[in-house]
């Protein structure tokens, strides 16, 4: 897996470089900070590496369960406006 982050757009040749380029701003931007910040990741693409890994393993019901400090489950699911639309019949 490779991420990579790139602080000179300029100097990204896209027609050299197969990936994902992803452009993030606003409060989009400010949350990603704020999680890196909690769990105190060294970057970027230290913290995607391990969402991306934690989505991977989550099972095929697309959940997660997280457990609060009170020790309450918490499901955590993708909301359906982030998700493909189910195939019409």
């Amino acid at each position: 897996m490779a991420i990579e982050k790139f602080e000179n757009k300029a100097s990204v040749n896209s027609s050299d470089l197969e990936g994902l380029f992803l452009g993030l701003s606003n409060s989009d931007l400010e949350a990603l900070e704020q999680a890196i910040k909690k769990w105190d990741f060294k970057d970027e693409e230290s913290f995607l590496k391990f969402v991306i890994a934690i989505m991977i393993k989550s099972g095929d019901d697309k959940n997660l369960f997280i457990t609060d400090k009170e020790g309450h489950k918490i499901n955590m699911s993708p909301s359906d406006d982030l998700l493909n639309p189910p195939p019409t019949t």
